[in-house]
């Protein structure tokens, strides 16, 4: 995937394409993170913030730059430097007014205080998160901050609200299976439609030809009838 993601880079500077160049240096960067190769992930996250932007958001893409090296310092149990990259995220993604990326932020700074051990910091993250909660999609990604939220609270020895936490995040896991399982009813009666459809469009074609053969064979015999 690497080497994809470099040819893309290639391509794209040729063509001055700002939407495919930053985002193949960021998937550079991920890729690379995912390697654990967070030096060189940061080349590529820095190359972003470097950028000369012209036909996309400047502010959208440094937040997520900012976002991305403070998860490569974070994996290093750097907690000063992820601390430090996470905020100027912040400010970038506050100005944007997306929910949707401030939550992604807030919700890993909260993981990053709990690693840290700074447990009133985590809570008041994470309680920031549930703020949000609602104005988001239902994934695991998401209604995983009740899960740290629990761990949180544990933590601190408040037991009630570790409760309440694990509480909602079953909650929330059982509403995403039981969409999950109303989706695949949905995706199952669409394939039988499509089935079925399919069948009685063959039965329909082949009638069709059935038809058009015996009018051809009228045809003929008419034509003979008439020579004779």
């Amino acid at each position: 995937s690497l080497s994809w993601f470099k040819k893309a880079y290639e391509i794209s500077t040729t063509l001055d394409d700002d939407y495919i160049v930053v985002n193949s240096l960021n998937m550079l960067g991920l890729a690379f993170s995912t390697n654990q190769n967070y030096e060189e992930a940061r080349k590529y996250f820095n190359l972003v913030l470097e950028h000369e932007y012209r036909m996309v958001s400047k502010t959208k893409y440094l937040a997520k730059a900012y976002h991305n090296i403070a998860n490569t310092y974070l994996s290093e149990n750097n907690f000063d430097l992820a601390e430090a990259n996470f905020q100027k995220a912040l400010i970038h993604k506050e100005e944007r007014r997306k929910v949707s990326e401030i939550f992604i932020t807030k919700l890993d700074m909260a993981n990053m205080y709990f690693l840290s051990g700074d447990l009133d910091k985590a809570s008041e993250y994470g309680n920031d998160c549930v703020a949000y909660f609602n104005d988001l999609r239902n994934t695991p990604n998401n209604y995983k901050l009740f899960s740290l939220l629990r761990k949180i609270e544990f933590k601190k020895g408040e037991f009630i609200l570790s409760d309440k936490y694990a509480n909602r995040y079953e909650l929330e896991n059982q509403k995403f299976i039981d969409r999950q399982s109303e989706l695949i009813q949905i995706r199952d009666q669409f394939k039988m439609d499509i089935l079925t459809t399919s069948y009685f469009s063959e039965l329909n074609r082949e009638k069709l030809i059935a038809q058009l053969w015996d009018a051809v064979y009228y045809i003929l015999l008419f034509i003979f009838i008439g020579f004779a």
